[in-house]
């Protein structure tokens, strides 16, 4: 009787563990989309100042 109740606390601390951990990571993907889209706009700004801005100006 103790076995199947250590197995079922167990089995429900690991479902615990593994639903914090999807959301950490959910939320960790979500933090790196955003630096990942934030460093592909800075690199276009920063393209478009080493390459248009010199143009328009000549």
């Amino acid at each position: 009787m103790a076995g199947t109740c250590i197995l079922e606390h167990v089995i429900l601390y690991g479902l615990k563990c593994y639903l914090w951990l999807k959301h950490y990571l959910y939320i960790m993907l979500y933090g790196l989309i955003i630096i990942i889209m934030q460093l592909l706009m800075w690199f276009i700004i920063y393209d478009y100042f080493l390459l248009v801005w010199p143009i328009t100006w000549a």
